[in-house]
């Protein structure tokens, strides 16, 4: 009879060392390419015409992921503002060096 209950509580503690690793290997997270990957978040003005926007631009990588107005970040120009930077810099979002 003490060989038969050494059996079992041998075996039950192997059985749970068995499903404690099982467990924890699962539930470890995995290094994936979200976590490696590079984002980033700055502002920038979109205009229209003579009125501008703060926005804030998030990036991941090249990709854009999210494009937010800024409350309250609003600028007025007169009928006959040009914005001063150049077409690329305008109309290009997320683009790394």
């Amino acid at each position: 009879m003490k060989t038969l209950t050494l059996i079992i509580s041998i075996l039950i503690v192997l059985l749970a060392g068995i499903i404690s690793f099982i467990a924890v290997n699962m539930l470890e997270p995995e290094i994936t390419g979200a976590s490696t990957s590079k984002q980033y978040t700055y502002t920038t003005a979109i205009c229209d015409n003579s009125k501008c926007q703060d926005y804030e631009i998030t990036c991941s990588g090249n990709t854009l992921i999210g494009q937010i107005p800024i409350s309250g970040a609003i600028v007025y120009h007169d009928s006959n503002w040009e914005d001063p930077r150049n077409e690329n810099t305008i109309n290009t979002f997320c683009e790394m060096n």
